[in-house]
């Protein structure tokens, strides 16, 4: 999921910011569009789904198959607000 939103930013001109954590072998998604995490609050960040799916584990670690929808979404309240 990571490669899919990596490759569409750099593809389309979109900001997008990462980190790596060697820890857990995986990127975290800092940010999308100048968008950040606690922009809005200290609930607040990016979540993916695939299919309409979220998951708990990185994105970099979540595989997808051609014809999956991949979706990064903003929450204010831990996922809360997008149910």
């Amino acid at each position: 999921v990571y490669d899919v939103l990596s490759r569409v930013c750099s593809y389309a001109g979109i900001q997008m910011e990462a980190s790596w954590t060697p820890l857990y072998n995986s990127y975290y998604v800092e940010g999308i569009n100048n968008l950040y995490e606690f922009d809005c609050g200290s609930l607040s960040g990016w979540i993916y789904f695939v299919n309409g799916e979220s998951f708990s584990h990185s994105a970099s670690q979540q595989t997808v198959q051609a014809g999956d929808e991949v979706a990064f979404r903003y929450t204010c309240d831990l996922g809360e607000d997008l149910k």
